[in-house]
């Protein structure tokens, strides 16, 4: 991608940036696979395994630096922005589905 585009030093900086936020991602993905959804929480309570979170935490990072480098144009980006919020609204009806009854 670089090699297609001129990029100033702060750039490839932060496609960098977003090319090891990209493989953490991965990372966490295949270590989510094959682990439970909900873990134990401090007071024994189920709580949301912190990969999840984790992986919520790194795409937002991602889309914040995809952004500083301007390679959307406002109808991706927007494309992007509610793809994002409906796998968020699925992931948590699939977790509250999920969740043993009280």
């Amino acid at each position: 991608m670089a090699a297609e585009m001129e990029l100033r030093p702060d750039e490839v900086l932060v496609l960098e940036h977003a090319a090891r936020t990209v493989d953490l991602l991965a990372r966490i993905d295949e270590a989510l696979v094959s682990a439970p959804l909900t873990v134990k929480g401090s007071m024994g309570q189920i709580v949301e395994h912190p990969l999840v979170s984790e992986s919520r935490a790194q795409r937002a990072t991602l889309a914040r630096l995809l952004a500083q480098l301007k390679l959307l144009d406002s109808d991706d980006a927007r494309v992007v922005a509610v793809a994002g919020r409906r796998t968020s609204r699925a992931r948590a009806a699939a977790q509250a589905r999920w969740q043993p009854s009280a």
